[in-house]
């Protein structure tokens, strides 16, 4: 028999393996700064919903608890089942970068894919509040 081999594009054919496989219709950004910084950008951007840490989580509607007791792997289980429950209820959703080591790389893997590559940063954005 014949053998044909496909050349396709460059484009990988693996789902998993494109950023928007793993995006909500909701835009999702990546917050990265400190908690204190963190705060302040959930202030003044009340039309999001964030994935908020236990530290600074106070069961708002426009908040997820993320990172239950600090559990990476917690947050890793209900990731998807999270962004689906929110998704289209808000302009935007909001996620703070995590620490890549261990769990945590595939974790932030995860959420850049949904983000598709949107990181704010707010050292950037409030370089004069907070400084150390």
């Amino acid at each position: 028999p014949d053998v044909v081999i496909y050349r396709g594009t460059d484009k990988s054919a693996s789902p998993g393996t494109r950023y928007r496989h793993y995006a909500p219709n909701t835009p999702v950004f990546l917050i990265k700064g400190r908690l204190p910084l963190f705060e302040v950008f959930m202030q003044q951007h009340p039309e999001g919903i964030f994935f908020v840490p236990d530290e600074l989580w106070q069961d708002q509607p426009n908040q997820i608890r993320f990172l239950p007791e600090g559990s990476l792997e917690e947050a890793s289980r209900q990731l998807y089942d999270d962004l689906r429950r929110v998704d289209g209820k808000a302009d935007a959703i909001y996620i703070p970068v995590l620490e890549e080591i261990g769990i945590g790389r595939a974790l932030m893997d995860r959420l850049i894919r949904a983000a598709q590559g949107n990181i704010i940063n707010l050292e950037d954005e409030y370089e004069n509040l907070y400084r150390k």
